[in-house]
């Protein structure tokens, strides 16, 4: 039984303030997506990083209240442990359906969220890579490329440009 009767409205706001986050969260990366293929100005993907940085905060304060309800009735703070939440607060009487239903829309989402910020992180590593190859160029600095031989060892080979020569 859930000890305290007041905790499972508290943790049902809890879970739909989750999942307005990480909406919001899940449109901050989209936006980030749509800055890198458009090839947008440095400002603005760190405008969209703060932003994001902002929300991740907010989620993590979330999370800590939620772990809290779930610690109050001695269960972990896993994806069972509010599964057995809702268990518990079923038998208590209180109904379910909604915060069971955002519980999964949140799952859903933050594997979205996951997914895409990753693929946003190996495109700014990508645009990071070229950059530096350009400078490298433009410099007149050694580009490295590495191979392997047959024997599996790496082979290091300097490839010398130079943009400008006077």
């Amino acid at each position: 039984m859930i000890t305290n009767p007041i905790n499972y409205p508290q943790t049902e706001v809890l879970i739909a303030d989750a999942l307005e986050l990480i909406g919001r969260l899940h449109q901050q990366i989209s936006l980030e997506a749509e800055a890198l293929l458009s090839s947008a100005i440095p400002e603005t993907l760190a405008d969209i990083a703060a932003a994001k940085q902002q929300l991740v905060k907010q989620l993590e304060q979330n999370n800590q209240q939620l772990n809290r309800a779930l610690s109050m009735q001695n269960l972990p703070s896993t994806d069972e442990g509010i599964q057995n939440y809702f268990k518990l607060a079923e038998k208590s009487g209180f109904e379910i359906e909604k915060a069971s239903s955002l519980w999964k829309q949140i799952k859903t989402l933050s594997t979205e969220c996951r997914k895409l910020n990753e693929q946003n992180g190996m495109s700014i590593n990508l645009l990071m890579l070229h950059n530096q190859r350009a400078l490298q160029i433009l410099k007149g600095q050694p580009l490295s490329a590495s191979t392997y031989g047959r024997d599996g060892t790496s082979h290091g080979n300097t490839i010398m440009r130079s943009l400008l020569s006077a």
